[in-house]
């Protein structure tokens, strides 16, 4: 039976991705996911990324450091498609339902 100490999760998540951060850019495994989770080809989406972040800062922002290491931490989380998307530098994608965000679908 399952504890009752802890609140349920008010977002709960609709699907988990990974990209593989040396070969895929996050923005690339971003589209991949929500067109996933919608069903569809990614060039059929609702909505496009760039109506809630820049696709080339995004993967700026997890490209490899100037010795060329790759950026496996930190995380970046917005929301966009009607969801809550969060990308991390290790290559996870979380896509969460946008329940009551107000945002236009």
């Amino acid at each position: 039976m399952p504890s009752t100490d802890e609140p349920p999760d008010p977002v709960p998540v609709v699907h988990t991705a990974w990209y593989d951060p040396d070969e895929t850019p996050p923005s690339v495994g971003l589209v991949l996911a929500v067109a996933e989770v919608e069903g569809v080809d990614p060039l059929e989406l609702r909505d496009s990324l760039y109506s809630a972040v820049d696709p080339e800062c995004l993967d700026g922002l997890f490209g490899p450091r100037m010795n060329g290491a790759l950026r496996l931490d930190g995380c970046v989380s917005f929301r966009c498609c009607g969801y809550d998307l969060t990308v991390a530098g290790d290559g996870t994608i979380t896509v969460r339902d946008s329940v009551g965000c107000g945002c236009p679908e």
